[in-house]
């Protein structure tokens, strides 16, 4: 059994939409989510973590030396530009590990950030072949968001970066396995009973809506209904090419912790900050409550006190655990075998109930035979 948690901790300091505050609140989130996720360590077993929206350094670190001390030695955080970060547990260390930035990218987002696919092959050298998989890949990602109008034909062609690298490191493990490439789940791409793949972050996908099912349909190896088409970073389809379809997913759709099925996960709280703004020769505190609020162009300045989240009811679900359907299993023996939770009442928040991100932390286990 894998078990890991994915994770948008919305952890960019900023007074406007889509970022959570001053680098004071930050850096204090990240210590209260750190702290979170060691005592989930503590009380249950965990073997993966995957953040996203972890864009300083600092807060990367900081969240590195707490997993770390919590039995999280090995890690892989690529450039901050990116917003990822993995950390797994002793027995399963990192044998490979490659950021793929999306060639694709719309709006300012695009401009000034480096999102990607993050993908790393961890080996448990503990396993029981038997009955356990001996590698395991997870890819961790974070695609376009809305925010900038609609953005799905860009998503559609990030997909396919997440999709081609997951089934590199497979292969991968595939060929340090069996070299000659020859027996059950042998030759290039083909997962054998060894590998268990995942994909897993903030897809920025709404669940059970068309391009879900487009996104489905990519990350299978096929084109999308609507969505603009394939074609990975610096790649172009061509119509004479015939392509072996890689296997399939399974969306591992979280129950909520009152265990209803298909959890929403966003958003679980809105960012509030305290603005501050000229009056006179003086200040004036508290207007403009909520990122920007409606002192755009009169603040000159936002300030720790009293900032927060406001608790909010989750819409929709962004975030997903996708599996990968093995050569030697059923898509409903991959459902079969995994389960997930959306921890917004419970990880997600502070000791008073404060939501600690806009987004719910999933926590999925998985069989690995």
């Amino acid at each position: 059994m894998l078990t890991l948690l994915t994770w948008n901790t919305q952890l960019m300091p900023g007074p406007f939409p889509g970022q959570a505050g001053t680098s004071r609140f930050v850096s204090r989130r990240a210590e209260a989510i750190a702290e979170r996720v060691a005592t989930l360590a503590a009380s249950a077993t965990l073997d993966v973590v995957a953040f996203q929206e972890v864009w300083r350094a600092r807060d990367a670190e900081r969240l590195g030396v707490a997993l770390a001390a919590s039995g999280f030695p090995h890690a892989h955080v690529p450039e901050p530009k990116c917003g990822l970060a993995l950390f797994s547990a002793a027995r399963f260390p990192i044998v490979r590990a490659d950021f793929r930035p999306f060639a694709h990218r719309a709006g300012p987002e695009g401009r000034f950030l480096e999102k990607g696919a993050q993908v790393v092959l961890l080996e448990d050298a503990e396993a029981d072949e038997a009955d356990d998989a001996k590698y395991v890949a997870v890819a961790n990602a974070h695609l376009q968001s809305d925010f900038w109008g609609d953005c799905s034909k860009t998503r559609a062609r990030q997909i396919p970066v997440v999709r081609d690298a997951l089934e590199e490191a497979v292969a991968w493990a595939s060929a340090r396995e069996k070299p000659s490439g020859g027996g059950p789940g042998g030759g290039e791409g083909a997962a054998g009973p060894s590998t268990l793949a995942v994909a897993v972050g903030d897809f920025n996908v709404a669940a059970a809506s068309r391009e879900f099912y487009d996104a489905m349909r990519l990350m299978a190896g096929g084109g999308g209904g609507g969505g603009g088409g394939g074609g990975g970073a610096g790649t172009r389809a061509c119509k004479k090419t015939q392509r072996t379809p890689a296997p399939g997913f399974v969306d591992v759709a979280p129950r909520d912790e009152r265990g209803r099925l298909d959890a929403a996960t966003f958003p679980t709280g809105r960012y509030r900050g305290r603005m501050r703004r000229r009056v006179g020769g003086g200040v004036e505190e508290g207007v403009g409550r909520g990122n920007f609020g409606g002192c755009f162009g009169g603040c000159f300045s936002f300030g720790s006190r009293g900032e927060g989240y406001a608790a909010a009811t989750p819409r929709t679900r962004l975030d997903y655990v996708l599996r990968r359907v093995a050569p030697d299993e059923t898509a409903e023996d991959a459902s079969g075998r995994s389960r997930a939770v959306a921890l917004a009442e419970g990880l997600g928040r502070t000791d008073d109930g404060e939501p600690l991100s806009d987004h719910a932390p999933v926590f999925a286990q998985l069989a690995r035979r």
